[in-house]
């Protein structure tokens, strides 16, 4: 499982080598006695870990553990990272275990990391084999941009499924997940579910705002008030993961008619 983030990190490589090195040696038997964090020891000690299963994975870790600390672009990193999934799932497959599932989160991303993203992920799509892509993205314009247009590298590659709003019940049971046991009282719970309508995306934008407020006023459970800057924040602050949706959404539908900006419309 990767989450892909709107722009590329060292750290958020360092997670998806780490989660891709320690997720495939969990399921190879192997024993991993603590949960796995993104540091670069730890990337060190996860490849060492693979040199006695598969010398080749544990040299390829390498390389990328060293291109990660180099600052190399983005588009190397995600090529290498994807060479080395297609090298684990050569050892699944020797090893006569099941294809390797490859979950990107969050997929609309990558059309934000640059020009050639999509190009280097089409080739290493139509190279792998034993490898199951399943991509998701809260973004259904960006998607269907990346997915289903014909002028998109990855056109014709994926199955498209739309998956609709939460009912009440799951939206409440997501929600409060990711509170993980900040209080909140039933009324602000059933707000919150009617102006998102239940979607996911602005469930968890929400909820995870509402978090970094109750952290930094020190909060146990969620006042009137913080429900209310929460969602400024997120809505009406250009920093506000919603407004940056949104915008982006007015953006793509502005390129489709041939326009720049507002005041062309205008």
């Amino acid at each position: 499982y990767i989450y892909v983030k709107e722009k590329p990190t060292k750290t958020m490589f360092r997670k998806m080598l780490g989660s891709v090195l320690y997720t495939c040696m969990e399921h190879s038997g192997a024993q991993t006695k603590h949960i796995w964090m993104a540091t670069d020891k730890n990337l060190k000690e996860l490849a060492m870990k693979w040199a006695q299963a598969d010398p080749m994975i544990a040299k390829l870790s390498f390389e990328i553990r060293d291109a990660i600390n180099d600052d190399a672009e983005p588009e190397e990193l995600l090529d290498l990272i994807l060479n080395l999934i297609q090298q684990l799932s050569e050892y699944k497959k020797a090893a006569n275990q099941k294809p390797l599932v490859l979950i990107f989160d969050e997929f609309q991303n990558f059309a934000l990391w640059g020009d050639n993203i999509l190009e280097t992920l089409r080739e290493n799509l139509m190279m792998q084999k034993n490898v199951w892509w399943i991509v998701a993205g809260s973004s259904i314009s960006m998607m269907e941009n990346i997915i289903n247009a014909s002028t998109s590298p990855l056109y014709g590659h994926f199955e498209t499924i739309y998956v609709g709003p939460f009912e009440y019940s799951d939206a409440r049971t997501y929600l409060t997940s990711i509170l993980d046991g900040i209080l909140i009282g039933e009324t602000h719970i059933s707000y919150i579910i009617e102006i998102t309508g239940g979607y996911p995306y602005y469930l968890a934008s929400i909820g995870l705002k509402l978090c970094d407020i109750a952290r930094d006023w020190k909060l146990h459970d969620i006042s009137k008030n913080a429900l209310l800057e929460a969602i400024a924040q997120e809505v009406f602050y250009r920093s506000g993961n919603i407004y940056k949706h949104c915008h982006q959404l007015i953006v793509n539908s502005l390129e489709k008619k041939g326009l720049d900006t507002y005041l062309a419309i205008l």
